[in-house]
């Protein structure tokens, strides 16, 4: 796999990999900052079993803020042993991603990302959940099974995801 990653924030930023399984120095870390309007490109093969996994900036200092403007993602890993399996693969139909995270909004619905020193101790909190970016999301499920891609992106927030019939 060869990502080519262009930063056109106009600051630094990283791209951390959660879940995979890859060499470090193509992970996010210290080694792999991307200046403002700058390139990288990282190239690696993934050697795992099958995965949902999450991607985010890991800039020191501009983790938490990047991530809720928005700088975060899903990347999939799939194998043979889950292509046999009878699980639903229609992306955003039958197999959906659910990334729940919390923001705080400005008057004039501006993301309000500010931090003190209560925030910088326990983390930041949202006032309103969103669900894939969206508030209150609708989504009408086919009969028959449902895979859901489960993603906790809040910066400080610990969630219980339970089912009601």
């Amino acid at each position: 796999m060869t990502v080519d990653i262009h930063n056109q924030l106009a600051e630094d930023t990283t791209l951390h990999w959660h879940g995979l399984e890859i060499p470090g120095i193509v992970d996010g870390g210290p080694q792999g900052i991307i200046p403002a309007g700058g390139t990288r490109t990282v190239t690696f093969t993934p050697q795992q079993r099958a995965a949902t996994c999450w991607i985010h900036p890991h800039k020191h200092g501009k983790t938490g803020r990047q991530v809720a403007m928005g700088l975060a993602g899903l990347v999939l890993i799939e194998d043979d042993e889950i292509r046999k399996l009878r699980l639903p693969k229609q992306w955003g139909i039958d197999d959906v991603p659910v990334i729940i995270q919390d923001k705080r909004f400005s008057a004039d619905g501006q993301i309000d990302y500010q931090l003190d020193i209560m925030t910088a101790a326990v983390g930041w909190f949202g006032d309103t959940l969103l669900t894939n970016g969206a508030i209150y999301p609708q989504h009408s499920a086919p009969k028959g099974w449902l895979r859901l891609r489960l993603l906790n992106g809040c910066n400080a927030r610990s969630l219980k995801y339970r089912r009601q019939r």
